[in-house]
Order: structure tokens, then sequence, then C-alpha cells
């Protein structure tokens, strides 16, 4: 949100239900919405979280991986088909052995949303800027953040630096996990050839494929991973 559309809610909470209260709003607002929200995305926030994973990744190899945490990789939005349920985790850079709970994209009801824009019709809960959206993206394709939102416009500094988020599950298979719902639904929906993500977390026996092809190259018959968007950084 705006700084400017902040301080006129607040003028406009202030003139219906006094000052005081106002204040109280404040104080909450700032205590949630600042602290589990911009200080997490934040890049003072990133810097110190991609620090903290460089030295896990020298102390701890096993619960965090090698990769770069904010590395952007490409994909066809298409092999995206499943999201984890209950995502928006905070855990960059780290390796799980959970298996995780998945519910299809397409079920999702934004998903369908977009879906019944491009199609030619409506929906309730479609703002028109969100169709303008969708038709620009049509039209461009997909920007990343840090060209669509450079640092000359009047934004919340945190969202220059967060693509759609994934996870890799142990056989390489791509979950939508947080950030961008809005970007993947539509450029699924438009059939994109690629966009841009960035992975949240890694499944431990992906990460152990992972290593093996950083020590020792791809392994004998697996010329099949040969094109996965997130061994390209291990693979010679």
């Amino acid at each position: 949100m705006r700084e400017t559309s902040l301080i006129q809610s607040f003028l406009d909470y202030w003139s219906e239900n006094g000052l005081l209260s106002a204040l109280q709003r404040t104080k909450w607002y700032l205590s949630k919405k600042f602290r589990l929200a911009y200080w997490s995305r934040s890049t003072i926030y990133l810097i110190i979280l991609k620090y903290r994973i460089k030295l896990l990744q020298l102390l701890s190899k096993d619960t965090v991986s090698d990769a770069d945490p904010f590395k952007i990789i490409y994909v066809d939005p298409s092999e995206i088909q499943y999201e984890v349920e209950g995502s928006y985790s905070r855990g960059w850079g780290k390796v799980v052995q959970e298996t995780w709970e998945t519910k299809p994209i397409k079920e999702r009801e934004r998903y369908q949303a977009y879906e019944n824009i491009v199609n030619g019709g409506t929906h309730p809960d479609m703002s028109q800027s969100r169709v303008e959206f969708i038709h620009s993206l049509e039209t461009n394709g997909y920007t990343t953040q840090r060209e669509l939102r450079p640092l000359t416009h009047h934004i919340p500094f945190h969202y220059r630096d967060m693509e759609i988020g994934v996870n890799v599950d142990k056989n390489g298979e791509l979950y939508w996990a947080g950030w961008g719902r809005n970007r993947l639904c539509a450029s699924k929906v438009l059939e994109l050839d690629e966009i841009a993500v960035q992975v949240h977390q890694r499944h431990k026996k992906w990460q152990e494929l992972r290593d093996e092809i950083h020590n020792n190259g791809l392994p004998e018959g697996r010329d099949d991973l040969r094109d996965h968007p997130d061994l390209q950084d291990v693979l010679d």
C-alpha cells in the first residue's frame, strides 16, 4: 500500500473514531503488519538472511541448501501444477524431509477468475486493476519485479526482491509456495512460455541429488535432468 494511502486511512479513522483510537490502531498495525510482513520482506532482512544462510551452509549442509537462496530461475508456468497447502513459509534455503500437502492450482478461485477474464467473461471479485494487469501480461509477457519496480518508483521497498516462490519436491517437481499468486495464476491461464521464480525449500532427496551432480556430474542414464531449472548452477 502506498504511504499516502496509509496517511489518508489514518486521517479518516481519526475523523470517525477519535485520535486515541486512531493511535491505538496505528500501534496495532505497526506491530502486526510491519513486524510480520514488511520486516520479513525488507531489504535489510534479506541481507541479514542471506549472510545467515551462508553461515549455515558452512555449519549444517544437511538443513540448508548450497544454492543462492535468492537466485532467480526461469520456468514454464505449466510445470507448476500444485501449491503447498499452508504456504507463505519464510523457509528460505531450507532443506526438509517432509512430504508437502498439495492441492491443484486450477482449483484456486483466483485462477478461475483470471480464466473467466481471458475467455471474455467477468468475475465479481476481479477489480479493474487486475483486469488491466492480465491484459498487460498478455501483451508484454512476464516482467521481473526489479524490472517492473525500479528504485525510483514510490513503492514498498521489499517487493522488488520477491518473485514467485516455489518448493522443489524429491523428484524435482515444483510446487507454488508463496508470493506471486496473481502472477502465477495469470501466467498459467495465458500459457506464457516462462516466468521468474525463487526456490524457498528443497526436499532432502532432491538436495542430495544436487550435491551428487555438483560433485560427480549427471548420474548415468539421467539426461532427463539436464534441463531442470534448479540444476543449472551445479551442472558443468
